[in-house]
């Protein structure tokens, strides 16, 4: 047999040779690793440089051990190599593959008002079903849209309910009546709920009444606001809304945490702004079904119109450029700063909210503290605006803990928290851009805050359809956030800011 034909014959058994499908089993799991590495670009591009050349380099040491030498323990070592290449390629594939699909989900078009229409009766009420209301009075809010209340009529005529509508220009009178028995029943759109149970004495009211009946509103998509920024290199702001609810994010609710976070990357500056929840402020809502467009309100009305309302309400106060939101409620609080592993604040007065007591000093606080912390206001004498100051305090918390090499440990967990309790228009690549942008230059920020303060007054809230507290914007304030906010975005330092330490 000729030299060429042994030779031929040997190539073609190279094929059926075990450990070949090892060595490509190894190859194909490093693309699968690269490839992730390389599409979400959130390492610093050196790290990625000597992560692929490596990578190269065993394989091809594997490739010489495995196919050209033929000692055993060169193959137990291309072994080895194998396991170790698959292991941490795998690993860095799944975690930047499930990473990517996070914030993918994070940022999917806002599905709001997709919330429920109830017939609602007190808990203890007799009334158990639609018929148990013939010859029953029903009350029902003059200022809810025809979309809100129609659904709920028409239900009730094809069920032949015989009834009395009673409508109300008040949801704290209607919300009493019934509480009263003066009415038996109400139709209720379910965010509406959210603002009857910040009436004194109606704080539990939701637990005070069942439905007999819901029927649930399309979803419609709110409209995306975002604008494309190079967020590595030009300044940008964003829209925290904290929405006054528990559970699903998904759900409409009033926005009674509303903070501006600018953030110039070229000087490393953060400024935090905090308006107030009961702002009086003029909406910017045209289109918006059943939003008092180009009335005032109280801020925390917007949210229940949607996310997109109380950025352009505040971009028309504030005279700036909002580029992205964050959307979050009471959950999302609480589980965040838990897969954080709690949050350091700095506490500046003595106070206590019935359940926990708050001492000066930095506290070590988990989720629920926070925001037991975040939310109390009648322990103040400056009430809502030493609230503000405390939300800024623990975002400050939650800012500097995120920028902290310790948010490695809790990596997963973060990520599987913040993916089901988080909405915002902010694109992946965008956060993966910030992330290798600090992990290549890891050098401190600096943050300032300031808040915006008013005057107490009565005034009428055409979202309530009734008179309600208020404040009155601050015009000097106001003017000041926005030397401040445009300052941060020129690369100068804000001059107004607050301490929050003092």
């Amino acid at each position: 047999m000729s030299h060429h034909h042994r030779h031929h014959r040997h190539h073609r058994k190279f094929y059926k040779k075990p450990r070949f499908y090892v060595w490509l089993a190894t190859l194909l799991v490093c693309l699968f690793g690269c490839f992730w590495l390389l599409k979400f670009n959130i390492i610093p591009t050196l790290f990625v440089s000597i992560i692929i050349e490596v990578n190269i380099v065993i394989l091809i040491l594997m490739w010489y051990l495995l196919m050209v030498r033929h000692r055993k323990w060169m193959h137990v070592l291309a072994y080895v190599m194998a396991g170790i290449l698959c292991l941490s390629n795998g690993f860095l594939g799944y975690s930047f593959n499930v990473t990517y699909s996070a914030i993918d989900t994070m940022s999917e078009p806002v599905q709001e008002k997709g919330d429920f229409i109830d017939l609602d009766v007190l808990n203890d009420s007799l009334i158990k079903t639609a018929e148990d209301l013939n010859g029953r009075t029903i009350g029902i809010l003059k200022s809810m849209p025809a979309e809100q209340r129609q659904p709920m009529i028409d239900w009730l005529s094809e069920q032949n309910i015989e009834y009395t509508l009673k409508e109300y220009d008040s949801s704290l009178l209607m919300a009493r009546n019934l509480k009263g028995v003066a009415i038996d029943a109400i139709i209720l759109y379910q965010p509406y709920l959210s603002i009857i149970r910040g009436y004194d004495g109606l704080e539990e009211f939701s637990d005070d009444v069942r439905p007999i009946h819901q029927i649930q509103c399309t979803a419609t998509e709110m409209p995306n606001t975002s604008t494309d920024v190079n967020v590595t290199k030009n300044p940008f702001t964003v829209l925290i809304s904290g929405i006054d609810n528990f559970g699903s994010i998904s759900e409409t609710g009033r926005s009674d945490v509303n903070m501006l976070i600018s953030v110039n990357p070229s000087t490393r500056s953060i400024f935090i702004l905090s308006i107030p929840r009961d702002y009086y402020v003029e909406f910017d809502c045209e289109g918006v079904s059943a939003c008092p467009a180009g009335k005032k309100d109280k801020l925390t009305h917007s949210g229940m119109y949607g996310v997109a309302v109380t950025e352009k309400t505040l971009e028309k106060l504030l005279d700036t450029e909002i580029n992205y939101n964050i959307r979050v409620n009471f959950t999302s609080v609480i589980k965040i700063i838990d897969a954080l592993g709690g949050v350091d604040v700095h506490n500046v007065d003595d106070f206590t909210n019935g359940k926990y007591d708050f001492k000066p000093g930095i506290i070590h606080m988990n989720g629920e503290v926070a925001l037991a912390f975040a939310r109390e206001r009648y322990a103040f004498e400056e009430g809502d605006r030493e609230r503000g100051r405390n939300q800024m305090r623990v975002v400050e918390a939650i800012i500097q803990k995120v920028l902290s090499p310790a948010i490695l440990q809790s990596y997963t967990s973060i990520l599987n928290v913040v993916k089901d309790n988080v909405q915002m228009n902010l694109k992946a690549e965008d956060i993966a851009a910030l992330v290798n942008m600090e992990l290549t230059h890891p050098t401190s920020w600096s943050i300032y805050t300031y808040s915006v303060s008013g005057g107490d007054a009565t005034d009428f809230a055409p979202t309530l359809g009734d008179n309600a507290y208020v404040m009155v914007p601050n015009e000097e304030d106001v003017s000041h956030a926005r030397s401040d906010l445009q300052a941060i975005r020129s690369g100068e330092v804000p001059v107004y800011t607050s301490p929050l330490h003092s």
